[in-house]
C-alpha cells in the first residue's frame, strides 16, 4: 500500500511516532557527547593565543587513532543527510560506524557539529524499522524524512527550522505538498517537545549570543547585501580548503589509523595554539561576540581562517560531523572582526548577516539558516530583514562564484558534500 492510500490521520500518527524515534536517537547521541565532554574537558577553554595545554594534543591524538581504528574495522562513511532529508533515501550500512566515529569526533574536540550524525542516527533507525516491517520504498522514504525532521526539530531547538529545511531541500524535487508538510511539522514538534522535556537546558542555544540592538535604517539592507557577498567568498574558501585537504588525505586512504592519528596530532597542535578552533563553535561564538575588541581583530580573523581549515581537514581525514555550527562561528567571528576594524558597521548587523551568509553559500537552505541565526542571536523584529537579505545574497553570490571558477580551467571547481 502506498502512502497515498493511507488515511491522513494515520500518516500524522506515523509522523509523530517516527519524529519521537528520531528525537530519541538524537537525544541519546547528544547525551553521550555531553557526558564525554564533561569527563574529558572539565575546564573552560581560554580563547587567547597559545593558551591550550598538552591535554588537547593528547586527547585529539588518541581520538584520531580511535577514529582510524573504527574505519579499519567497519564501513563508516558519512552520508549526505541534507540530501537524505530531501529524498528520504539513506544508506543504512555505514550508519553505525559513522555515528560511532561522530561520537569520538565531537567528544574529542574536533571542529564539527552534531547535525549530520544525529540525522544519520535518526534516519538509520527509521530505515531499520522500515526494513523490519517490510514497508514499501515510498513509505520507507517518508519514515526516514520524518525521523530526521524529528531529530532536528529538537536539535535546532525550533520545530519550524526543521520544517523550513524540508521545504528548501525538497523544493527542487517538487515533492512538497500539504500532506508532507503537515507530517514534517508534526515530526518536528514532537522532536522539539521531547528534547525540551528531557533537557530544557538544550534550548539555551536560543539567544546564545547577546548583541546590542542597532537602529535599523535602509542603508543597513545594502550593508547586509555586501556582507552576503563577503560571506559567499568565505564559503567558497571553505569549499576550496575542503578540496585541498581531500587531496592531502588521499595518500592515506589505505591507512585509516595512520590518517586519523596524523590528523589528531595536527589538529591537536592547532587547538593548543588557537583554542577557538576546538569543538563545534557555539562557545567560541560567545567569546568572539561578547567583547571582540579585547580579543583583537588579528586573533579573531586567524581563528576564523584556521577554524575553516580545521573543519575541512576533519571532514577530509575521516572524521564525522556537520559543518553548520563551525560555519556559523566562522561567519560570526568574521562579523565581529569587521566591527572592530570598521566600527561604523554595527556589531549585531555584521555578526548576524555573516552567520547566515557563510553557511548559506555552502548549503542551499538560506531561509533555514537565517531563521537559525535569528534564534541564536535573538534578532529584533525589524533587523531580521538584514539577516534574510544576507543569507539569500550569500547563496546567490556563492553559486555565481562557483560557476565562474568552473569556467576557469586553471581553478579547481569548489565542491563540498
Amino acid at each position: 500500500m502506498s502512502s497515498a492510500d493511507t488515511p491522513w490521520s494515520v500518516q500524522l500518527g506515523l509522523a509523530a511516532a517516527l519524529g519521537a524515534i528520531g528525537a530519541g536517537s538524537a537525544l541519546a547521541f547528544v547525551a553521550v557527547v555531553s557526558a564525554g565532554e564533561r569527563l574529558l574537558w572539565p575546564d573552560p577553554i581560554d580563547p587567547d593565543w597559545f593558551s591550550g595545554s598538552i591535554r588537547i594534543l593528547v586527547i585529539m591524538t588518541v581520538a584520531g587513532s580511535i577514529v582510524g581504528l573504527i574505519h579499519s574495522l567497519v564501513a563508516a562513511e558519512e552520508e549526505n543527510v541534507f540530501e537524505a532529508l530531501g529524498t528520504g533515501k539513506l544508506a543504512l550500512r555505514p550508519v553505525p560506524g559513522a555515528v560511532a566515529i561522530a561520537l569520538v569526533t565531537l567528544v574529542g574536540g574536533f571542529s564539527l557539529g552534531p547535525e549530520v550524525p544525529t540525522g544519520m542516527a535518526a534516519g538509520g533507525m527509521a530505515g531499520w524499522l522500515a526494513s523490519r516491517r517490510k514497508l514499501s520504498s515510498e513509505e520507507s522514504e517518508l519514515a526516514t524524512r520524518s525521523a530526521i525532521t524529528g531529530a532536528w526539530g529538537g536539535l535546532f531547538t525550533a520545530p519550524f527550522t526543521a520544517v523550513l529545511l524540508n521545504i528548501e531541500l525538497g523544493f527542487d524535487k517538487r515533492v512538497i505538498g500539504w500532506t508532507r508538510l503537515s507530517m514534517d511539522a508534526t515530526a518536528a514538534m514532537v522532536g522539539f517537545a521531547i528534547f525540551f522535556a528531557v533537557t530544557a537546558s538544550w534550548s539555551d542555544v536560543l539567544s546564545l549570543v547577546d548583541l546590542a540592538p542597532y537602529e535599523f535604517r535602509l542603508r543597513h539592507v545594502a550593508m547586509a547585501a555586501g556582507l552576503g557577498v563577503l560571506g559567499a567568498v568565505m564559503g567558497t574558501l571553505f569549499k576550496l580548503l575542503t578540496l585541498g585537504t581531500r587531496r592531502l588525505a588521499a595518500p592515506f586512504a589505505g591507512h585509516p589509523i595512520v590518517r586519523g592519528t596524523f590528523a589528531g596530532v595536527v589538529l591537536g597542535l592547532v587547538g593548543m595554539a588557537l583554542p577557538l578552533t576546538l569543538f563545534l563553535g557555539t562557545e567560541g561564538l560567545v567569546d568572539v561576540t561578547d567583547d571582540p575588541e579585547s580579543l583583537g581583530a588579528g586573533l579573531i580573523l586567524t581563528s576564523v581562517a584556521i577554524k575553516l581549515l580545521a573543519t575541512s581537514g576533519a571532514l577530509s581525514f575521516g572524521f564525522v560531523g556537520g559543518p553548520v555550527f563551525p560555519l556559523l562561528f566562522a561567519g560570526g567571528g568574521l562579523g565581529a572582526a569587521i566591527n572592530v576594524l570598521v566600527p561604523g558597521v554595527p556589531l549585531a548587523l555584521a555578526v548576524t548577516a555573516l552567520m547566515a551568509a557563510v553557511p548559506a553559500s555552502v548549503i542551499p537552505v538560506p531561509l533555514s539558516l537565517a531563521t537559525l541565526t535569528i534564534l541564536i542571536a535573538g534578532v529584533g523584529a525589524t533587523e531580521v530583514t538584514a539577516v534574510f537579505v544576507a543569507a539569500v545574497v550569500g547563496l546567490i553570490a556563492g553559486r555565481l562564484i562557483e560557476t565562474a571558477l568552473r569556467r576557469d580551467p586553471s581553478s579547481p571547481a569548489p565542491a563540498v558534500s
